[in-house]
């Protein structure tokens, strides 16, 4: 579905809601005036949009449900009679109120359906893709085994994205891994992560995340991550950029968690994804077509040794030669149709002959088609296909589905339950045993199958809950049902709960000590001054921020993917002694009608109630893009509280600091820009920035043998290059000499340069070394391999294999909206 869609189904779900309230309250011509908005909202829908067939049906069900309920509220006006038929409507009511346990029943689905306990596939089945291979073991097998070379600044590459055309194997390749392993694989596409609810995407990635932690160690594998993830842009709904936002914060929770969890990704589009989201894998692995040599191998594989063909060595070269450019699925398809066509002609033979059985089981002659030519030729209609009981099939199946309709309005649902699964075996016999049917009768008979069997399934359901208790409607027209004002009072007592749940869950959000200074973060002096201006000075010295001089209340910290402003923000959780409260969108929005809102509102609260306190929200884009005509109620609500609540009429933010962070300042609303009266650019880091970054991030632990003047080389070959991105090349260039350990044929013995463990250890060496001995890594034991040293190649060969993830039209875009509206923070 495309955005405006997205809005017609929100705005109609709303119109539900309020037209529910309104029939419980007996303002009934308000109930009807709802009802049927939502009807219409739903039927544009359908009507223009492009959805999954099961979520049509799913909404012309209920317009069905709404239009009844409307007609029945119109007859009852002019009759002034109400009539005693609740039964849709309260499970109707049922459905609004209970939707929680609709999206938990979902969640455990989602859940049980994703892990892939016993895929088969092997390392051995995956033809080709060396290089993706050597980089699936260096994150997962090497890891496994030998825990201790992974430790401290020596950490793996926790994300992985494989992206190429379509069919090449990606998904074949992360299933394979996860059964080399023998670790959990949490399979699933990026489109079971899409909801109609608001804000629940977001939570349904933050299950599957929590999934994967439970299971560990594990893998997470999302396939078509760039449906999820693509580029922002300044007309993206606000759904799409919170779902961005809820991805890369559960990223970055299995980056710092330290654990055996591990996500690869699969992309066809990876110049679709969004930046922010690229720079997260660190590791992007090109998947090529595979060469001739490959796509031998791959037509004899999927030509199974149980077929039976004629096809020679020479052949299969000459069919890999005449499939240049295709993808391995492509080659599956033409064996499958290879395979399927002797079957075919089957079905019009007329003449076969008897030859020997080549099983030994089984008779020992068998019938094999031949040309009516051959000296053992026989007549034989072994496959006449007879199409005379199709039509009495239908007919059958018509005349059954007549009598569910009729019993299900007469609510004899036991009765109707039956009749549509007679009618949909009808059909399904006139599909299977009626004889040759075309392509049109089939495509309008199967969606009946599926109609009739779905309305089956929903009466069962019906039946098994017994009776619906009736009382909204027809006793509140009687005086018993209880009245809007009983209602009212009810939900004023559950003011206070909610208030309390609210209050909880930010309460949760609050930061403690996140183990970041100043000090560990280089450069942005000026960034960091104007940090102390807003949150250390007025704590240490109050006396100095009185009268007209107070401290900000609003700072935006802005610039490329990767440049540090999350980083920053945790060395003032830190370095401040205030409260802090770190939050994303997800945490503010709700599907409920005003729940959004209150959210927004609550957190100010509680912040007040905690001053002086800094509220931290992060990729605040998602949550405060421009305001627009196109965008549905409840995101214009949001902004509208948010905009209130930080600096609107009747609000005291005195010790409240805002600070937030985005890649892409320019789509913010404007009157959400200007609350942030400091808006600070955070750059790409300069030449002596980068420098220190790579000291930094190789570790003051780490064994290497770069010089103090190679550090200033790699910073000039490092241009454009963010704080994230030199921290994925010394990542890089960290695991390369234990890449080099798995090929090693010679280690020698060395002092162990640690106190602890053995005296002597292995070092990987050249044959040539004096003191080399011939061995291999699986001979040595875990404590006595010796940790290998970090060159200067080693850094080289990162840089170039890791390039930047900041292009120049984003930098353009940034230096624009620093010229119009910020100020430099370095």
């Amino acid at each position: 579905m495309n955005i405006d869609l997205t809005n017609i189904i929100e705005k109609g779900e709303q119109y539900v809601v309020q037209a529910v309230f309104q029939d419980e309250a007996s303002n009934y011509e308000l109930a009807r005036q709802a009802y049927m908005a939502a009807v219409d909202c739903f039927i544009h829908a359908t009507k223009y949009g492009i959805m999954k067939e099961e979520l049509k049906q799913h909404i012309h069900g209920n317009v069905e449900k709404y239009m009844k309920r409307a007609e029945e509220i119109k007859r009852m006006m002019e009759n002034e009679t109400l009539i005693d038929d609740t039964k849709d409507y309260e499970n109707l009511k049922d459905k609004i109120n209970n939707l929680d346990i609709e999206e938990s029943t979902y969640d455990e689905n989602l859940t049980q359906n994703t892990i892939v306990t016993d895929s088969k596939v092997t390392f051995d089945d995956v033809i080709g893709l060396a290089f993706a291979k050597t980089v699936l073991l260096e994150s997962v097998i090497l890891p496994a085994k030998y825990p201790k070379l992974f430790q401290d600044k020596c950490k793996l590459s926790t994300s992985v994205l494989l992206y190429g055309s379509v069919g090449i194997g990606k998904t074949y390749l992360a299933t394979s891994i996860a059964n080399e392993c023998k670790v959990k694989l949490i399979s699933l596409n990026a489109w079971e992560l899409q909801s109609k609810f608001i804000a629940e995407p977001e939570k349904l990635i933050r299950k599957i995340f929590e999934l994967a932690h439970q299971q560990q160690p594990s893998i997470l594998f999302i396939d078509d991550i760039d449906s999820l993830s693509k580029q922002n842009t300044d007309t993206d709904d606000d759904r799409f950029q919170r779902i961005k936002t809820e991805f890369l914060i559960q990223i970055e929770n299995i980056e710092k968690g330290n654990t055996n969890t591990f996500l690869i990704a699969t992309s066809t589009k990876p110049f679709e994804l969004d930046a922010t989201i690229q720079r997260k894998f660190e590791k992007r692995i090109y998947i090529p077509l595979p060469d001739i040599n490959e796509r031998v191998a791959m037509l004899k594989k999927t030509f199974d040794s149980n077929i039976n063909h004629t096809i020679n060595e020479n052949e299969w070269i000459e069919l890999a030669e005449k499939t240049e450019n295709y993808s391995p699925a492509d080659i599956t398809v033409i064996c499958h149709e290879a395979v399927m066509a002797p079957i075919r002609q089957l079905v019009s033979a007329t003449h076969f002959k008897q030859t020997a059985n080549p099983e030994s089981n089984g008779p020992p002659q068998l019938w094999f088609i031949c040309s009516s030519d051959d000296a053992d030729a026989k007549f034989l209609i072994t496959f006449t296909i007879m199409s005379s009981g199709q039509s009495d099939y239908i007919q059958k199946g018509i005349r059954s589905a007549e009598q569910a309709t009729a019993e299900d309005k007469a609510q004899n649902y036991a009765a109707a339950a039956q009749h549509y699964m007679t009618a949909a075996d009808w059909l399904m016999q006139a599909m299977k045993y009626g004889g040759a049917m075309n392509a049109q009768m089939k495509q309008t008979i199967r969606p009946k199958i599926e109609s009739y069997v779905k309305r089956a399934e929903e009466i069962k359901e019906i039946l098994k809950k017994g009776p619906v208790k009736k009382k909204a409607v027809a006793d509140s027209a009687n005086g018993r049902g209880g009245s809007s004002k009983d209602n009212k009072g009810e939900d004023d007592d559950n003011d206070d709960p909610d208030k309390r749940r609210m209050m909880q869950k930010f309460e949760g959000a609050i930061v403690t000590d996140p183990n970041v200074s100043f000090a560990d973060v280089i450069g942005l002096e000026q960034a960091k001054e104007a940090l102390k201006e807003a949150v250390i000075l007025p704590v240490k010295f109050p006396q100095l921020f009185q009268g007209k001089r107070k401290p900000w209340a609003g700072i935006l910290l802005y610039g490329p993917p990767g440049t540090g402003k999350s980083y920053l923000a945790k060395a003032i959780a830190t370095e401040c002694k205030s409260t802090f409260i770190s939050v994303s969108s997800s945490d503010l929005l709700s599907k409920w009608l005003g729940e959004s809102e209150k959210g927004v509102k609550t957190l100010f609260e509680l912040a007040r109630a905690r001053q002086p306190c800094i509220v931290f929200i992060d990729e605040i884009d998602a949550l405060c893009g421009q305001r627009s005509d196109t965008e549905s109620e409840s995101s214009r609500r949001v902004k509208t509280e948010f905009l209130v609540q930080m600096q609107g009429v009747g609000t005291d933010n005195n010790g409240v600091l805002v600070l937030a962070a985005t890649n892409i300042p320019w789509s913010l609303d404007t009157a959400i820009r200007r609350r942030f009266e400091k808006r600070i650019y955070i750059p790409l880091p300069g030449i002596n920035e980068r420098a220190a970054m790579f000291k930094t991030h190789l570790g003051t632990n780490t064994f290497h043998t770069v010089k103090d003047n190679e550090w200033m080389e790699l910073a000039q070959r490092s241009e454009h290059y963010s704080g994230a991105d030199i921290a994925v090349v010394c990542r890089e260039a960290l695991l390369r000499p234990i890449r080099r350990l798995g090929t090693a044929t010679h280690f020698k013995k060395v002092q162990n340069p640690k106190p602890d463990g053995p005296r002597i250890q292995w070092l990987a060496c050249s044959p040539g070394d004096p003191a080399a001995e011939a061995i291999t890594l699986d001979k040595i034991n875990s404590e006595e391999l010796c940790e290998p040293p970090v060159s200067i190649a080693d850094m080289l060969a990162a840089l170039n294999t890791q390039k930047p993830t900041v292009g120049e039209k984003d930098l353009l875009l940034q230096k624009k909206f620093t010229e119009e509206f910020g100020q430099e923070g370095s």
